[in-house]
């Protein structure tokens, strides 16, 4: 399945554009709150900034590079779960999808795809600082990194603190990794903290498997 997301920076610069102002011109309409869109705005700058010091400062090899790397990264990651959130709100429609730019589902198809019956199992890696490697698969064959039929990839949600999650609205979306493993950044004061994680597959269609069990972690410093 094609990316919606571009790769090139032109392209994404001007998809993300797209994708914030309509967010911005619709948000009543969306359910999008004030702090998540003035979230989204602060990253777009915060990587706009990033990548003018990169390309000023590319004949020198300078390390604004990593940095705008990074800050890409980042709003990506936030655009991601924002889209992924919203093609699984009721109030979306086709005509949001395409004001957004994200994937508009083809109602053509009319093969099934059977929502997940088992959740993932999730394996640790541990050996590097402020950051959780997380490994998950289907629960039929732990040993290997594999989906099941017509999942195109993994919820991943996270409680910091203490406290194990009573359910999963405690926890907030981390990321929709559609590979494995995944890697979960944190930054030098969550160092000691513990990482809660809950799991679920979903589809191509939007459909959501059962949840995982906790699994608690504490994060490497």
């Amino acid at each position: 399945m094609t990316d919606y997301i571009p790769k090139g920076n032109d392209s994404f610069k001007t998809w993300a554009a797209q994708f914030i102002n309509y967010v911005s011109n619709n948000a009543a309409a969306l359910g999008i709150t004030g702090d998540d869109l003035t979230q989204l705005t602060q990253e777009q700058a915060e990587w706009q900034t990033a990548l003018d010091n990169y390309m000023a400062l590319q004949a020198s090899l300078s390390p604004s590079r990593q940095e705008a790397k990074d800050a890409r990264d980042r709003l990506e990651g936030s655009l991601r779960r924002f889209a992924q959130w919203l093609q699984h709100n009721p109030k979306i429609t086709d005509v949001h999808r395409l004001g957004l730019g994200i994937t508009v589902p083809d109602s053509s198809r009319t093969s099934v795809v059977a929502i997940p019956t088992t959740a993932p199992v999730v394996q640790v890696d541990l050996s590097k600082r402020f950051e959780h490697i997380i490994n998950f698969a289907d629960k039929e064959t732990p040993n290997r990194k594999t989906k099941p039929k017509g999942v195109t990839g993994c919820e991943i949600w996270v409680k910091i603190g203490d406290n194990i999650p009573n359910d999963a609205n405690e926890l907030r979306l981390l990321n929709v990794a559609r590979t494995t493993p995944f890697n979960a950044k944190y930054s030098g004061n969550e160092a000691g903290k513990m990482a809660h994680y809950m799991l679920r597959w979903v589809t191509s269609r939007g459909e959501l498997g059962p949840w995982s069990q906790i699994y608690s972690f504490t994060i490497p410093g």
